[in-house]
């Protein structure tokens, strides 16, 4: 018993850093008032959220999460809210962010609420606070305006680390050898 009591009171410590991710998204968006899908669009938006509570691939994990968007360039639209990351394996997992967003357009500016769902590869980097992320995306926002126009989105998640890196050795080979 003095042994059971000995291993259980011993003080662990928590290795759970933050991770965080930069993503872009590049998609479609249909947008609606009575149908579901009455006008479809381009979708783009920039990606970031940090992730708390992980310590390897199976935990799941809680951050916050924000996205800065555009549908159609025809409006520009800021959302944030908390990230679940739920593992469903050693690298594809699930992640659900409800939130609010604020959109503003040449005719109107109003609030809503938003929710996203992501599907595809993120690990864990035992090494590093960067965890590199790729997949699916998959949105719903509902205008608070007397108008009610929501917005359906389906986007590829692509991880900026991976579309920056030609850029960075471009740079490198351009640049020549450092004396």
């Amino acid at each position: 018993a003095l042994l059971a009591f000995a291993l259980a009171s011993t003080p662990v410590a928590a290795r759970a850093a933050p991770e965080w991710n930069t993503s872009v998204l590049v998609g479609a968006a249909g947008t609606g008032r009575a149908a579901a899908w009455s006008e479809g669009h381009f979708f783009g938006a920039l990606h970031a959220d940090a992730l708390f509570g992980r310590s390897r691939d199976g935990d799941a994990a809680v951050g916050p999460s924000l996205e800065l968007g555009t549908v159609g360039f025809s409006d520009v639209r800021l959302l944030g809210g908390p990230t679940t990351l739920i593992p469903l394996g050693d690298l594809l997992s699930l992640s659900v962010t409800p939130g609010i967003y604020f959109r503003s357009s040449p005719t109107a500016s109003c609030p809503g609420l938003s929710a996203r769902a992501f599907f595809g590869a993120r690990g864990y980097d035992f090494g590093e606070h960067y965890s590199l992320a790729g997949g699916l995306t998959f949105g719903f926002d509902e205008d608070l305006s007397s108008a009610h126009e929501h917005t359906l989105v389906i986007a590829a998640r692509l991880d900026a680390a991976l579309i920056a890196l030609p850029v960075l050795l471009l740079y490198e080979w351009l640049r020549g050898p450092s004396d």
